[in-house]
């Protein structure tokens, strides 16, 4: 059975969680947002942050800086954020299956192997299987191990690339708190302007136009996997593999379906290298 693989979706941790209390989810806006991809008759892969469930914690025990001289507080540590990343990935399978979408689970942790950072090791036949089953896989942001760190923290949106590089999507989309990519902090800066659409060769500093574009350090001390900054380098590696990327409001009711549907919606656009896109057709050719 062929699976044309349409969708790469990035839920935000920011969307899907409140940020500022540790383990809290949004359950009516996931609820929405999971109505909205079973009207759009969902076909892809699903990724979601970590957010509160992840971040926090991640901080507290500087997960991010690896292990460090076998500190027995950072395994604890390491622990707990695994376990509660899974509960947020339960969450979301649940609100799912609601919605008579059929999400199963790939938890990076079981699966992810790293080397100072970089994914090294990752068997994507999983997630083609599991398409050609008429399924959704689910990944997330999680702790894995690492050959020069012990463990590091493997964030969606590193997710979001290693799959992109792989497999062709119509399109990738980061579903995130704001409209887009500013060229300043739209939450500090009331002159904020959208950028709508970004070429795959451009450098993010030539985006800025105030220093704390990608928000501010303090309110984002929690976020350890590099906020929007993270989120538009990754979109744009991924439109250099071939694939359109869109970030866009997630907490805007129905952006989200109008998207998968087709429609114009108020977002940023990373516009896809071209070159790579038969490119692309032919690699996937091999695994489908």
């Amino acid at each position: 059975m062929r699976v044309k693989i349409l969708f790469l979706v990035k839920l935000g941790g920011s969307v899907i969680t409140d940020k500022t209390r540790t383990c809290a989810f949004k359950r009516e806006v996931v609820d929405r947002l999971a109505s909205e991809l079973s009207y759009a008759n969902m076909k892809g892969v699903l990724v979601t942050g970590a957010g509160s469930f992840g971040h926090i914690l991640a901080k507290k025990y500087k997960l991010n800086e690896g292990l460090t001289t076998c500190n027995l507080e950072q395994v604890y540590g390491l622990a707990r954020v695994q376990r509660d990343v899974r509960l947020l990935n339960l969450k979301v399978c649940n609100v799912l299956l609601k919605h008579n979408l059929s999400p199963v689970s790939l938890p990076p942790s079981a699966m992810v192997r790293c080397n100072k950072g970089k994914i090294t090791s990752l068997d994507l036949t999983i997630f083609k299987d599991y398409l050609d089953l008429g399924t959704i896989p689910v990944t997330f942001g999680d702790v894995v191990l690492d050959a020069a760190r012990g463990f590091c923290i493997c964030s969606g949106d590193l997710m979001m690339e290693e799959i992109s590089r792989v497999f062709k999507f119509d399109c990738a989309i980061f579903v995130t708190d704001v409209d887009g990519v500013f060229d300043a902090d739209p939450k500090v800066c009331r002159s904020a302007k959208l950028i709508e659409e970004i070429e795959v060769d451009t450098k993010i500093e030539n985006l800025v136009r105030e220093e704390n574009l990608f928000g501010d350090k303090k309110k984002a001390r929690n976020d350890v996997t590099g906020k929007m900054f993270g989120k538009l380098k990754s979109a744009l590696k991924i439109a250099s593999y071939g694939t359109d990327v869109y970030i866009i409001n997630g907490l805007v009711d129905g952006r989200l379906k109008a998207l998968l549907c087709g429609k114009k919606v108020v977002c940023t656009k990373i516009k896809a290298k071209v070159k790579e896109r038969g490119k692309r057709e032919k690699e996937v050719e091999k695994i489908t």
